[in-house]
C-alpha cells in the first residue's frame, strides 16, 4: 500500500510539472524559477525540462499505480487519464479566477500579468525614424486604470530607443491594448519593416517598474 502510494504521488507530481496556468507557462517552468534553473536547455529552443521530467514522472506513476492497483479497480488506468486530461483542462481556468479573487483589491505593479505569447508589434523605419505599432494582452486583476508601457526589442531592433506610452486599461479584466510608439536618432539610417511576435516591455506604474523579457 506505501509503494502504492508513492506511485501515485509520483503521479501527481508528474501532473503538475505539466499543467499550464491562465498565463501560459507550467507550474515546472515556475518551480524550475524558483530554485534559480533555466526552464530550457538554451535560450527557449532545444529541450524544455519541465516537459522532459513531468513526462517522465507521469509515465513512471501512471505505470506503477496501474501495475498495483488493477487487480482491485479494473478500470483505473481509463480513470487515471481521464482525471488528468480534466484537469488540465480546468486548471487555467481555475487559476484565472482565482487571482481576480486574491488581487481584487490590489494596486500598483502587482496588480498586473502580461501574456508574452499574446503580444506582437510591426516595425517601419525611414528617414532617421522608426514606429512600431504594437499590441499587448494584460490581465489587470485590481483597480488600475492606466499603464506606462515601454517596448523592449533585441538583435536588428535591440538599439532602438523606443519612447515610453501610457494607455488606460480596464480594471478587473483581461484586456487587450494597441499603442503606438516612436524612435528618432541619426543611428536609424536605415529603411525597413518587421513584425516581432512575443514582444518584451518594461511597464511603470505608480513609479515603479517591471520588466518582462521576450519570448
Amino acid at each position: 500500500m506505501k509503494k502504492g502510494l508513492i506511485y501515485i504521488f509520483v503521479l501527481c507530481v508528474g501532473v503538475l510539472m505539466l499543467v499550464r496556468s491562465h498565463l501560459h507557462v507550467s507550474l515546472g517552468d515556475n518551480i524550475f524559477s524558483a530554485v534559480g534553473i533555466s526552464p530550457w536547455l538554451g535560450k527557449n529552443t532545444g529541450l524544455h525540462l519541465p516537459v522532459i521530467l513531468g513526462f517522465i514522472l507521469l509515465l513512471i506513476g501512471m505505470i506503477g499505480t496501474v501495475k498495483i492497483y488493477k487487480p482491485r479497480y479494473p478500470k483505473i488506468l481509463s480513470r487515471i487519464i481521464i482525471a488528468c486530461v480534466a484537469f488540465m483542462l480546468i486548471f487555467p481556468w481555475a487559476s484565472e479566477k482565482l487571482m481576480f479573487v486574491l488581487k481584487h483589491n490590489s494596486n500598483g505593479i502587482h496588480s498586473i500579468d502580461y501574456l508574452v505569447e499574446n503580444s506582437e508589434c510591426h516595425i517601419k523605419t525611414s528617414d532617421y525614424v522608426a514606429k512600431a505599432s504594437c499590441s499587448f494582452a494584460f490581465y489587470n486583476y485590481g483597480a488600475e486604470n492606466s499603464i506606462t508601457i515601454q517596448p523592449v526589442f533585441e538583435d536588428r531592433y535591440g538599439d532602438l530607443n523606443f519612447e515610453a506610452s501610457t494607455v488606460s486599461i480596464i480594471p478587473h479584466s483581461k484586456v487587450s491594448l494597441t499603442a503606438e510608439f516612436i524612435a528618432e536618432g541619426h543611428e536609424i539610417d536605415w529603411s525597413g519593416s518587421g513584425y516581432i511576435k512575443g514582444v518584451g516591455i518594461e511597464v511603470e506604474m505608480d513609479g515603479v517598474k517591471k520588466r518582462y523579457n521576450k519570448l
